[in-house]
């Protein structure tokens, strides 16, 4: 038997390695291909029977036998398959007409799906009956479940596979067009999928996979159809009741045709079809070092009297006039709040007034964040909103401290201005790892997945690598996340610029960008990542291999693999960046909404303090989504990329997503 056969066999007995080949995107074809040769196979029981209806009965069962126990090892191979398909978790026709619950010639069009392929299932109950009762059967008995398949009409089983493949496909057995096409059930579906964030969540694929797996459950069902034809009309020239050689010979080429215009309806499909996957919001919401992290301390709300915002102490000014300063002292540390909090050992920026009188919840001695909220005396509250009149001590777990502003010589008001600050040190986790993070090509391992992963205050963008085998498949049994190069980054062998790159309020910028592999004269997939530093900002590259489809071989991938990267700009290139705004941000574990994709490639994005209302800017946005990027089947890559996700008014997270291999880059060719 040929190696998807062997596979299916295996899956069934629970070898790993092996049992994820068949998940992978082009072993259904072969499938249908090797059955197909067996069914064929199979005529040659009942070639030397008679073809006259004065045949002994012993010799008749014999034959009878004989044929079903044929049949018996097919329907096995096609039952494993079903068994596999399930466990996908693929959303399968039945279940899809609530998708289209106001298009009534969708809906019409789903139902005749429905019900040809209900009918198609139960007659293949009573096949799989049959098999398991064939010692015992009647022939007359399989004599009238044959004719009922074969015999013309609506109810046989090539007029219900022509409407099937009419509806799923949009065609006919003769030709379809680009019309055709797009109007299809089959696009339909798919373009509802790459517009609903509910669906890629429930599926975790991109929409050229969903689109392939549709195509698949279309194809069991023709299998099952085309398995009990052939069978049928074995069974009436195994009984003598013709030869039926140019109706065996027309049922066939209607297959051909119709197996043939489905798959280049689906090579269509697939070439327009997405294939981004993106990871959506834990179900339960986030959970900080499980789900997402942040950086910390970088821009951070901080309360300082004007008098220790400038050398001389004075306080002629105003709070706006110190965009950039910093804490010289405390002159009063016995009155002012500078003598009852820690200092900002950094730079202050964007210092505003407020009020002049306030009080303030501080954070737990533990915590990065400086305040849990401050309320000042017009009544205006940073942080979580409060019952009014404040304050209120009741809703402070420390204890409420006292701020106001005084007057100085009864001539300059020393007022307390609310700034941004600036803070390395051990709370501030803000480096990003630049180093090179490679999968093991040597092996023949490449790019599955990716994520964000924090280790010793440093975010590093982790691979996950499989075994690339022959026709794009994974190796499901060699998955594993690549180890992460860890450091500490005031260890004195480690460089700021070199191996990691530190944020400030002047280098905070992430570029969100798409690199992908668009070679049409070969095949390359990812094997790298790394983030490298282009100007002021974090800037995505990406390592690709050449590979052969056929074989699963990488090509000389020491010494031909090569980087790509977006090199634009915001000031120069042939596409300028555009910056997306946070515009006030709340904090994105706050919103009720579900995240979306909110940018796109060639734009970039700061880290920025959060919402002074909301969160009296305590924490940094974006927050970094550590979720695992894994697309379900995995397969190879052949592009990675970052993007903002979230909601408006909200900080969002920074996140990675994938891009998943061109299934119709050498689907038509696995038919040749």
């Amino acid at each position: 038997m040929k190696l998807a056969i062997i596979c299916l066999y295996l899956f069934v007995i629970s070898k790993p390695s092996c049992s994820h080949v068949i998940s992978e995107a082009l072993d259904i074809l072969r499938v249908v291909k090797d059955i197909t040769a067996d069914i064929l196979q199979i005529w040659d029981v009942v070639e030397k029977v008679p073809h006259d209806t004065d045949i002994e009965l012993p010799i008749l069962q014999d034959k009878q036998r004989k044929v079903m126990q044929r049949i018996d090892q097919i329907n096995q191979h096609i039952t494993n398959l079903e068994k596999w398909q399930n466990e996908q978790n693929i959303m399968i026709i039945e279940n899809l007409t609530r998708i289209f619950e106001k298009q009534s010639m969708l809906s019409i069009r789903l139902q005749n799906i429905q019900t040809s392929t209900r009918a198609i299932n139960y007659r293949y109950s009573q096949f799989e009956d049959y098999q398991n009762l064939k010692n015992k059967l009647e022939p007359i008995t399989l004599r009238r479940f044959a004719e009922k398949n074969v015999d013309p009409g609506s109810d046989s089983l090539d007029s219900m596979l022509q409407v099937l493949f009419n509806d799923f496909f949009g065609i006919d057995n003769k030709n379809t067009n680009k019309d055709d096409i797009e109007d299809s059930l089959l696009n339909h579906l798919t373009k509802n999928y790459e517009s609903s964030t509910d669906q890629i969540c429930f599926h975790k694929k991109s929409a050229q996979q969903y689109a392939y797996e549709l195509f698949v459950k279309v194809s069991l069902t023709e299998l099952k159809a085309y398995t009990m034809a052939e069978f049928s009309w074995i069974t009436l020239r195994s009984q003598g009741l013709g030869n039926y050689t140019e109706e065996i010979s027309l049922m066939r080429q209607n297959r051909e045709s119709r197996l043939n215009m489905s798959r280049l309806v689906l090579n269509q499909i697939m070439s327009d079809s997405q294939r981004v996957y993106w990871r959506c919001d834990p179900d339960g919401g986030y959970i900080l070092g499980k789900t997402y992290d942040e950086i910390t301390r970088l821009l951070q709300g901080y309360l300082e009297n004007e008098v220790n915002l400038n050398e001389n102490q004075q306080c002629w000014s105003t709070c706006n006039n110190y965009y950039e300063t910093q804490q010289f002292g405390c002159y009063q540390p016995e009155e002012e709040y500078c003598g009852k909090q820690k200092k900002c050992n950094g730079k202050l920026y964007n210092c505003r007034y407020i009020d002049s009188d306030m009080w303030v919840c501080p954070s737990a001695e533990n915590s990065t964040h400086r305040y849990k909220h401050i309320e000042f005396e017009s009544g205006t509250i940073l942080g979580k909103i409060f019952p009014q009149p404040p304050p209120n001590p009741e809703q402070c777990q420390t204890e409420m401290e006292k701020v106001e502003s005084w007057w100085r010589y009864l001539l300059w008001h020393c007022s307390y201005c609310f700034c941004l600050c600036d803070e390395k040190g051990p709370q501030s986790d803000r480096f990003f790892n630049l180093r090179d993070t490679i999968t093991d090509y040597q092996n023949g391992r490449v790019a599955t997945g990716i994520r964000f992963v924090k280790s010793q205050r440093v975010f590093h963008l982790q691979l996950q690598q499989g075994q690339l085998l022959p026709n794009g498949a994974i190796n499901g049994s060699s998955l594993e996340w690549l180890p992460i190069d860890s450091y500490d980054p005031d260890n004195v062998d480690v460089r700021n610029g070199i191996d990691y790159h530190i944020l400030s309020f002047d280098s905070r910028t992430l570029d969100l960008d798409e690199v992908v592999s668009e070679s049409h004269s070969s095949d390359h997939v990812v094997t790298g990542v790394r983030l490298r530093m282009l100007g002021k900002h974090l800037n995505l590259e990406v390592r690709f291999s050449e590979y052969n489809f056929t074989t699963g071989r990488l090509l000389d991938a020491k010494n031909k693999s090569f980087w790509l990267s977006n090199d634009n700009t915001d000031v120069s290139g042939t596409k300028r960046r555009q910056r997306l705004w946070l515009n006030n941000p709340d904090l994105p574990i706050n919103s009720k909404l579900k995240s979306l994709p909110l940018s796109s490639t060639n734009q970039f994005m700061d880290f920025f303090a959060s919402s002074p209302e909301s969160d009296a800017s305590q924490s940094t946005v974006p927050f970094i989504d550590i979720q695992d990027v894994v697309p379900n089947p995995v397969v190879p890559l052949t592009g990675l990329g970052l993007y903002h996700k979230g909601r408006e008014g909200f900080g969002g997270f920074f996140a990675p997503k994938v891009i998943t291999y061109d299934i119709s880059k050498n689907f038509l060719k696995q038919l040749n």
